[in-house]
């Protein structure tokens, strides 16, 4: 019975580190064992513009659940903090901008139709987001491949994204703004015991005025980023940092570096 007891609790114990992610901007397609509820908290740094002081902080509580070992649904809650200071040529002063607010929810839905210990991985995540004024759809492409005994994991998302933003216009008169999004995250990483060290990449392209991406000499920009991502794991946590400088010069839009830490409890 004594037996019995350890290597359940040992099957236990491996079913839940099979979870974790190696990555934080993409996903990969490694199946969840059923009935697993656990918490993640995100906390994204965006700093750096052409003048000044500029961080944002980006922050997400995810409630997921798996519903069976290839589907989990997901909850979001979103909020952020901003620290802005730069100096105004025009009032000849330095200006200092600071705020936190609550920004919306979000609900998501993830299948994996392959795992990617067997041969390339592959799922589908769908994701609605409600904002303050806005509405936003995001929708993913999930690809993944274990190689070297399951030692190296490789990934690649396409993600699009559609907005649309209720603005009022001069006239007193509510219009819609609409805006397309393309994201393509990648990343390599090699897993130690429970330990993993490697890189990421994602690109970001923007096209206003529609909900479709179209070619990206059309696009109001295209911004890409590289760094290192590091991962940690026990029985009963994992958390994964990743930290990318901009190796393009889009800084309307985006910074100069942005720094993601997602870490997960388990129940």
């Amino acid at each position: 019975m004594k037996r019995a007891t350890i290597f359940l609790i040992f099957i236990s114990i491996s079913n839940l580190s099979a979870h974790e992610r190696l990555f934080t901007y993409s996903y990969d397609t490694d199946y969840l064992p059923a009935g697993l509820f656990e918490i993640e908290q995100w906390v994204t740094l965006k700093s750096g513009k052409e003048n000044g002081i500029y961080n944002a902080w980006d922050m997400r509580t995810e409630f997921e659940y798996a519903i069976n070992p290839k589907t989990h649904i997901a909850l979001y809650l979103n909020y952020g903090a901003l620290y802005n200071q730069y100096y105004d040529t025009t009032l000849k002063s330095v200006i200092t901008n600071q705020s936190f607010k609550f920004k919306g929810v979000d609900l998501a839905l993830v299948h994996r139709f392959l795992s990617p210990r067997d041969k390339i991985g592959f799922g589908l995540y769908g994701e609605v987001k409600y904002r303050i004024y806005e509405y936003e759809f995001e929708e993913r492409l999930l690809f993944s491949k274990y190689f070297l005994n399951n030692k190296i994991l490789t990934t690649f998302n396409v993600i699009f994204e559609q907005v649309l933003e209720n603005k009022i216009n001069s006239f007193g008169k509510i219009e819609t703004e609409k805006e397309a999004k393309l994201m393509i995250p990648l990343g390599i990483a090699y897993k130690f015991t429970n330990f993993s060290i490697g890189l990421e990449a994602w690109s970001h392209s923007e096209w206003k005025e529609q909900l479709l991406p179209s070619s990206f000499n059309k696009a109001e920009h295209n911004a890409f980023f590289l760094g290192p991502v590091f991962h940690y794991s026990t029985s009963k946590f994992w958390v994964t940092f990743t930290i990318t400088p901009q190796i393009s010069s889009i800084l309307d839009e985006h910074e100069k570096l942005e720094a993601r830490m997602i870490f997960s409890v388990i129940f």
